[in-house]
């Protein structure tokens, strides 16, 4: 499986999606957050889903001070609106959890977990009509070939 780390801005949800698949490093995730800034669509205030379901990586020793570096890095962007992490199995809610905490006191946005588009949609205020839209430009993100 290739690594990707990749987004896409829907303006008009006001919303951004991104997708971390297979490896994706940090270094991954940090080059593309700022990609994400440079672009024209770009505004802090929007939402974000955060599609870790087919990202492939190991907890190791190492892993809190990676989540931590990356955290560090999110304090700069100055996020203002609600992430909602979508996870299908434990060391991605693991990841998500130790950036939830990290955040909780200092950043200026909020993080929330979901197994479930259907869920993260609701959080973010989206309706359910919206659903099949949202799914399937996460699919696109999703695919070798965005």
């Amino acid at each position: 499986m290739r690594s990707i780390a990749n987004y896409l801005i829907l303006p008009e949800l006001r919303l951004i999606l991104e997708c971390c698949k297979g490896e994706a490093s940090v270094q991954d995730a940090v080059m593309m957050k700022k990609d994400e800034m440079a672009d024209p669509e770009y505004n802090n205030e929007f939402d974000i889903i955060v599609d870790l379901q087919e990202f492939e990586t190991f907890l190791d020793i190492s892993t809190y001070e990676t989540i931590s570096y990356f955290h560090d890095f999110l304090k700069i962007v100055e996020i203002r609106g609600k992430v909602a992490f979508l996870t299908a199995k434990p060391h991605q809610v693991v990841i998500g959890e130790i950036l939830k905490k990290l955040t909780s006191d200092t950043a200026s946005f909020k993080i929330e977990i979901f197994s479930t588009i259907e869920a993260a949609i609701r959080y973010l205020g989206h309706s359910i009509a919206e659903l099949d839209f949202i799914s399937s430009r996460i699919s696109d993100l999703n695919r070798d070939t965005v």
